[in-house]
C-alpha cells in the first residue's frame, strides 16, 4: 500500500449563507489552497450554474492523496467533474452508483488512481483525489446548479476571499436579465458590464493577486415573465403577485426539537427568532415541546402569556446535542394543535413516520440538510417547509401565518406535453416550470388552495431566447420530482441520469485511467476518449468464435505499443499500468513485465491488466510464451497499451500426450506446451506449478496471497463453471490425481480452486507436458474436460536417501495446548485509552458526561471514539451509552464500514430492529457485496421474518446475483450463507423450488457447534483458527479435523465470514482464535471490528448464541478471543 499524507478539500458550497469558506487542502495544520483560479457563473431566470476550474499547488516533496468534500444546499446539484489525468483534462462520466463502486475499487486494488464522485446524506459530495505531485499541481474542474434563494429579489453570493495570493484569476459572470443588477459587495470583479445579445456579461483578469472580498449581488425587483427555447423544451420563469391567503392559527402547538448531534450547527439564533416573532403575534399559546435524538429525552408542557416566550427559550438553550434521529416515537404520540418540526430531517435512526396529523410545519436553519424529504413530508401534511438558511425570519414567519399555495392543473393543447414541477408543488413567491414536447400552444399552470384559484400563469412562446441549456434544466427539474420518492423512482431517476449526465442518489461521476477500463465495466467514455473506444470496440466485433478451440480473427502484422506518459527526470519514481491484448484485441493473462536489468516485475491478470512501480528511464521488457518479445522505455507516470504478435518461429520438442505415449509437438493436431527438467531445477519456487508460469501459454498461474505455502491456482481452459472446479487433470506417472485440496476462492475476479500440484517436490520432477485442447482430453473423459497437466517424475533410485530424525518424546495434555494456543489473549479494555482514563477521574456520573461532551469536540472525525465511550458508559447507565453509540450514523451516515461496526454492537445487545435499519442502509451503499444482504437476513431472522431473510440469502445464492455484474463471488461466502439458507428453508414451511442453489441448502445442517466471524473493514485478512478438545487444530491450511470438525474456505477480501462447525461435537473445550493478518485499503490507524458469533445446537430446537463485539488495532498477530465447552 503507498504511503501517503492523507488531507481533505474543503468545497465549501456557494449560495448564501456568507459565513462559508474558499475551498482549501488541510494537510495536518497548513492550507495546500487554490493557486490559480477561473470562475464562470451564468444565471438564466432564477437558476445559476458555477464552474470552478481550480489548479491545487502541492509544495511539499511528497505526493499527496485526499477527499474533495463539498456540502450543497437546498436546490443545489454537482453538474461537472473533472480531472488533470496525465497533463489532460478527463471528464468524468455518468455511471450507476453501484457499478461506480465495483469499477472504482476493482482498479484501485490493481494499484490505479480512478476518481468517483458521490452524492451521499444531506447533499454532500465526496471525491478520492489522487495523486497531487510533488511540488506541482493537481487540476480539478467542478461545476454545480442551483436554483437562486429570493427575497425581494434574486440574491448571487460567491466566496472568493483567499488567505493566499492566486498566481492567476479569471471571473464571469452572464445573465439574462434586461437590468444589471444591484452590486452588495465585490464591485471590482463586476465593474464592466457589456450588452450581450441576450442579456449582460462581465469580465475580470488579474494576476498575482489577493482576494478579499467575496461577491454578493441581487436581482431586484418582481421579474416578468421569462421564457427559454430549445427545441421542444422549454423553460419559463416568473415572479408572482399572488395574494397570500391569511392561515387560521391554532392556539396549541407541539414543538419537536432535535436535539441530535448534527444539529449541533443549527442556527440557534434564527430558530429562536421566529419562535419569538410568532409567540409576539400569538400572545397566549399553550406549546408541548418535546425534545428528542435517538429516543423522546425531555418533555415538557408551557403556557405562554402576554407573549412572552423567555421560558420556552431558556428550555431550548439549555438542551445539548448528542445522539441519532430517530422519529419511531412519532407513531406512538398525540400531538397537539399545530405541529412544528425543528430539525435538519437526516433520517439516521429511523424513517419519517407514514402519517401524521396536519399541519405539519418543518423548520432547519442548516445547509447540510435533508431538504427534499422534509419539503415532501410537511406538503404531505398540509404544512410548509421553512428553510432558513436562505430566507429571512421574516419570510419564514409569512409561511406559518399563511396557507401555502401549489399547482393546481396545467392546461395545454399540447396533447404530450411533459411538464415539471408536477402538480400539487408548493408555490411560494416566485414559479418556474419547465415542459418537453412543446411546438407553439401556450402552457396553462393553475395555482391555488386546495379547490380555490388564486392566480393562472400563461406561458406562450412567440418570444422566447433560444439556449442550449434549457433540455438540462428539464431534465434537473424532473430528477428533483422522481427524487421525491427516489427509491420507488430508482430505474427512471438512473435512466433520466445517464441520458442528462446528472448525479443523483442512485448515479454518480466516475474518471477512469484508460479507454480499457471504461470497457471492462461497461462505462460509457467521455468524449476525448470515443474514437479509441469505437476502434477498439469495433475490433471485438470482427473477432469470430470458429468453434471451442479455434478463434479466428484479422489480425495486425505487426505488434503495436501504444504509450500515454508523462515527461520526467530520469530516476523518478513512477506507477506505469496497462492492458496487453494480442492482435484480436483479446486479453493476454500471464504475460511477464520486467524491468530490464533487474527482478522486479510483475505479470498481467486474467483480463491481460498489469500494474508496476519502478523509476523513468527504465525499459521495461514484455514476454510471452509464443508471442514476439517487446522492449519500451518508461518516461513518467502512464499508461502503456500493447498488442502483441505471435511469434512465427515454433521449436520442434517432443511431448508427453495421453497414456505415456511421446510425439513431435509439430506432430499433435492440439495445442501443447513443455517444460524441462533443467527449466525446473533453474526456478527458485517451491511449488511446481509456479515453474509453467511464463512458459506455458495460456495457463493462468495465480498465488492466493504471498504467505510462504500459499494455495497456487492453474487455469487452462477458462472459467467453465461457477460452483464446480476449473483445475486441471492432473497426470502423475500416468496416474490421476485429484486437484481439489486446498482449494480456495471462487472462479471470478481472478480467485479460483486451487490444486494439490501444491504436494510434489519439484525436485522429483523430470518433466511437465500441459495439453490445452479438447482433442487432447479425449481419452481421459469429462475429467480432462478443464486441460491436462501430465507430469513425469524422475526413479526414486536417483534420490537422495532421507536421513531419519529422532523421535519427540511424548507431551502432556498441558504442553500440548501451550503449543497450540500459540497466541495472544484478547484482554483489551477502553480502561487502557488515554481519554476513557480522563472519563474514569470523574468521580460521578454527570461529570463523566460532562467531560464527554467537552472531549469529543476533538473527536468528530473519529468514530471509534463514541464506540469506547459506549463500552465505558455501558458499565454506569446503558441508555446514555445508547445515546453516545447512535452518534456514529450522524457522523458516519454514508460510511458503511462504521456503519456495519455499529449494527454489530446492536446485535450483541439484541436491538435487532433498528439493526436492521442500519443494515437497510448497508445495502443502500454497498448493494454490490453479498455479506450486506447475509447480514440484514440474520437479524431479520431474528425479529420472525423469515420470509424476508429467506428471499435476501436466496438472492446471494443464485448465480444471477454475480453475472455481469462484476460483482464479487467467494466461495468461503457461498458456504457459509448457503448453510444458513438451508437451515432457514427446514425451519419453516417452504414450497418454492431450489432449482439453481447448492447442495448445502437442502439440508438442516444441524451442528452441536458452530463458531463465525465477520469484520468490518473491506478488503481485510482475518483468519480463524480452531483448537478442539483432542488437541488438533483446525485452521485455513489443514481445514479438517479427524474428528469431523471443519472450516469454510478463507476468506482474504471483504468482510468474511469464515466458519467452524461440527455436526458431533467432542466433550470438552473449544479454543478460539483469530489471526489479524492484513487490512489492505486502512488509510489510517482505526480499529477494525470483529464480530464473534458462537452457537450452541445450530439448527435445532435447543440453539443458543452469543455474539462478541471484539475491537483489533494490532495487524499480523493470533488473538486467543473465546472458548467453548460441552
Amino acid at each position: 500500500m503507498k504511503t501517503l499524507t492523507t488531507f481533505i478539500i474543503c468545497m465549501i458550497a456557494i449560495g448564501t449563507a456568507l459565513s462559508q469558506k474558499v475551498p482549501v487542502i488541510q494537510v495536518g495544520e497548513t492550507n495546500l489552497g487554490v493557486a490559480k483560479l477561473t470562475v464562470h457563473s451564468e444565471v438564466i431566470g432564477n437558476r445559476m450554474t458555477t464552474t470552478y476550474d481550480m489548479y491545487f499547488y502541492n509544495p511539499t516533496s511528497e505526493v499527496l492523496e485526499g477527499e474533495l468534500i463539498f456540502p450543497l444546499g437546498e436546490n443545489q446539484a454537482v453538474n461537472r467533474f473533472a480531472l488533470d489525468v496525465f497533463g489532460t483534462l478527463r471528464e468524468a462520466v455518468v455511471v450507476k452508483k453501484e457499478q461506480g463502486r465495483v469499477a472504482f475499487e476493482a482498479v484501485v486494488r490493481r494499484g490505479v488512481d480512478p476518481a468517483l464522485l458521490e452524492k451521499g446524506t444531506g447533499n454532500n459530495y465526496k471525491a478520492r483525489i489522487y495523486p497531487i505531485p510533488a511540488k506541482g499541481y493537481k487540476r480539478v474542474v467542478l461545476g454545480y446548479e442551483e436554483v437562486l434563494p429570493y427575497s425581494e429579489g434574486y440574491h448571487v453570493s460567491l466566496p472568493l476571499d483567499f488567505d493566499r495570493s492566486l498566481e492567476s484569476f479569471s471571473f464571469q459572470l452572464k445573465h439574462y436579465k434586461t437590468d444589471a443588477p444591484r452590486i452588495l459587495s465585490g464591485n471590482a470583479y463586476v465593474s464592466r458590464w457589456k450588452k450581450t445579445s441576450n442579456g449582460y456579461q462581465a469580465d475580470y483578469r488579474a494576476s498575482n493577486i489577493t482576494l478579499k472580498e467575496s461577491l454578493e449581488l441581487v436581482f431586484e425587483g418582481l421579474t416578468p415573465l421569462q421564457t427559454f427555447q430549445t427545441g421542444d423544451y422549454f423553460y419559463a420563469h416568473q415572479t408572482l403577485e399572488t395574494p397570500l391567503i391569511p392561515r387560521k392559527t391554532n392556539d396549541q402547538i407541539t414543538l419537536l426539537w432535535d436535539a441530535s448531534l448534527s444539529m449541533r450547527t443549527r442556527d440557534l439564533k434564527k430558530e429562536l427568532a421566529i419562535l419569538e416573532a410568532y409567540i409576539a403575534k400569538k400572545q397566549s399559546l399553550k406549546v408541548s415541546v418535546i425534545i428528542f435524538s435517538n429516543e423522546v429525552r425531555k418533555q415538557h408542557d408551557l403556557t405562554i402569556s402576554d407573549g412572552n416566550a423567555e421560558p420556552l427559550i431558556s428550555v431550548l438553550k439549555a438542551v445539548p446535542y448528542d445522539g441519532g434521529t430517530s422519529f419511531g416515537f412519532l407513531d406512538k404520540m398525540e400531538l397537539k394543535g399545530d405541529t412544528f418540526l425543528f430539525s435538519d430531517g437526516l433520517e439516521t435512526l429511523s424513517a419519517f413516520p407514514k402519517q401524521m396529523l396536519a399541519p405539519l410545519f418543518v423548520i432547519n436553519s442548516k445547509r447540510e440538510a435533508n431538504h427534499t424529504a422534509m419539503r415532501s413530508l410537511a406538503a404531505s401534511f398540509g404544512g410548509t417547509y421553512i428553510n432558513l438558511d436562505n430566507h429571512t425570519v421574516a419570510r419564514g414567519l409569512e409561511q406559518l401565518e399563511t396557507v401555502p399555495l401549489s399547482i393546481l392543473a396545467v392546461h395545454s393543447e399540447e396533447t404530450s406535453l411533459e411538464v415539471y414541477p408536477a402538480v400539487g408543488h408548493t408555490v411560494t413567491q416566485s414559479l418556474s416550470i419547465s415542459g418537453k414536447n412543446v411546438r407553439k400552444k401556450p402552457v396553462h399552470v393553475i395555482i391555488g388552495h386546495q379547490d380555490q384559484v388564486i392566480d393562472t400563469l400563461s406561458i406562450t412562446f412567440e418570444e422566447a431566447k433560444i439556449i442550449a441549456e434549457v433540455p438540462r434544466i428539464w431534465a434537473q427539474m424532473k430528477l428533483m420530482e422522481l427524487q421525491k420518492n427516489s427509491a420507488e423512482n430508482k430505474d427512471e431517476i438512473i435512466t433520466l441520469a445517464t441520458n442528462f449526465n446528472l448525479v443523483s442518489d442512485h448515479t454518480s461521476l466516475i474518471v477512469l485511467e484508460t479507454v480499457h477500463d471504461y470497457i471492462k465495466y461497461n462505462i460509457t467514455p467521455p468524449q476525448e476518449l470515443m474514437a479509441e473506444y469505437r476502434r477498439i470496440m469495433k475490433g471485438r466485433e470482427r473477432v469470430r468464435v470458429t468453434n471451442a478451440e479455434e478463434v479466428s480473427t484479422e489480425r495486425s502484422k505487426e505488434s503495436s505499443v501504444a504509450t500515454t506518459m508523462e515527461s520526467l527526470p530520469n530516476g523518478t519514481s513512477v506507477r506505469v499500468s496497462g492492458t496487453i491484448l494480442d492482435t484480436g484485441g483479446l486479453p493476454l493473462p500471464g504475460v511477464n513485465v520486467i524491468v530490464k536489468g533487474t527482478s522486479t516485475g510483475t505479470q498481467t491478470d486474467f483480463e491481460g491488466e498489469f500494474s508496476l512501480e519502478t523509476e523513468a528511464g527504465a525499459d521495461l521488457v514484455f514476454s510471452y510464451l509464443g508471442f514476439t518479445t517487446l522492449e519500451t522505455t518508461v518516461t513518467g507516470n502512464g499508461n502503456i497499451n500493447i498488442n502483441m504478435m505471435p511469434d512465427a518461429a515454433s521449436l520442434d520438442e517432443v511431448i508427453v500426450v495421453a497414456q505415456g505415449i511421446q510425439k513431435e509437438a509439430r506432430a499433435v493436431g492440439y495445442a501443447v506446451s513443455a517444460v524441462s527438467a533443467e527449466e525446473i531445477e533453474n526456478r527458485t519456487e517451491g511449488d511446481i506449478s509456479r515453474v509453467l508460469s511464463g512458459k506455458a501459454s495460456g495457463v493462468q498461474i495465480t498465488q492466493q496471497s504471498g504467505t510462504s505455502g500459499s494455495a497456487t491456482n492453474v487455469i487452462i481452459r477458462g472459467y467453465n463453471s461457477i460452483t464446480g472446479s476449473n483445475q486441471p487433470l492432473f497426470i502423475v506417472d500416468g496416474v490421476p490425481m485429484a486437484s481439489n485440496t486446498n482449494a480456495q476462492g471462487s472462479f471470478l475476479e481472478g480467485n479460483v480452486g486451487s490444486s494439490r500440484i501444491l504436494d510434489l517436490d519439484p525436485n522429483m520432477i523430470a518433466d511437465v507436458n500441459v495439453l490445452k485442447g479438447l482433442a487432447a482430453t479425449t481419452l481421459y473423459g469429462s475429467e480432462g474436460r478443464n486441460g491436462v497437466v501430465i507430469i513425469t517424475t524422475k526413479s526414486t533410485a536417483d534420490l537422495p536417501t532421507p536421513t531419519l530424525g529422532t523421535i519427540p518424546k511424548a507431551k502432556n495434555d498441558a504442553e500440548k495446548l501451550a503449543e497450540l494456543l500459540d497466541a495472544t489473549p484478547y484482554t483489551f479494555s477502553v480502561l487502557s485509552l488515554p481519554y476513557i482514563q480522563q472519563l474514569h477521574q470523574k468521580q460521578t456520573l454527570t461529570e463523566k458526561y460532562e467531560q464527554y461532551l467537552e472531549d469529543r469536540e476533538q473527536m468528530f472525525d473519529k468514530p471509534y471514539y463514541f464506540m469506547d465511550v459506549y463500552d465505558y458508559f455501558m458499565e454506569y447507565d446503558e441508555e446514555l451509552a445508547r445515546r453516545i453509540l447512535s452518534n456514529i450514523p450522524e457522523l458516519e451516515m454514508d460510511n458503511y464500514e462504521f456503519l456495519k461496526a455499529y449494527a454489530y454492537k446492536l446485535e450483541a445487545e439484541n436491538s435487532y430492529e433498528l439493526a436492521a435499519f442500519i443494515y437497510r442502509r448497508v445495502i443502500e451503499l454497498r448493494s454490490e457485496d453479498a455479506q450486506s444482504y447475509r447480514d440484514l437476513a440474520l437479524v431479520l431472522q431474528q425479529l420472525d421474518r423469515e420470509e424476508e431473510a429467506l428471499a435476501l440469502l436466496k438472492k446471494i445464492n443464485l448465480p444471477e446475483f454475480y453475472e455481469n455484474s462484476h460483482r464479487r463471488n467467494f466461495l468461503g461466502m457461498q458456504q457459509v450463507s448457503s448453510k444458513e439458507l438451508g437451515s432457514l428453508v427446514h425451519s419453516i414451511p417452504y414450497q418454492a423450488s431450489l432449482k439453481g442453489l447448492p447442495v448445502a441448502t437442502r439440508s438442516k445442517n444441524e451442528m452441536d457447534v458452530r463458531v463465525v466471524i465477520d469484520w468490518n473493514h473491506n478488503d481485510t485478512d482475518i483468519d480463524l483458527h480452531i483448537v478442539d478438545p483432542n488437541f488438533e487444530k483446525c485452521l485455513y491450511s489443514d481445514p479438517k479435523t479427524r474428528s469431523g470438525g471443519q472450516l469454510s474456505e478463507d476468506v482474504t477480501e471483504g468482510f468474511g465470514p469464515e466458519e467452524f462447525s461440527q455436526i458431533n461435537a467432542l466433550n470438552g473445550t473449544y479454543y478460539i482464535m483469530v489471526d489479524y493478518f492484513d487490512d489492505r485499503y486502512q488509510k489510517m490507524a482505526t480499529p477494525t471490528y470483529l464480530k464473534l458469533t458462537i452457537y450452541r445446537n445450530y439448527g435445532k430446537a435447543s440453539e443458543s448464541k452469543e455474539i462478541k463485539v471484539l475491537r483489533l488495532q494490532e495487524e499480523e498477530e493470533t488473538f486467543l478471543v473465546g472458548s467453548i465447552t460441552l
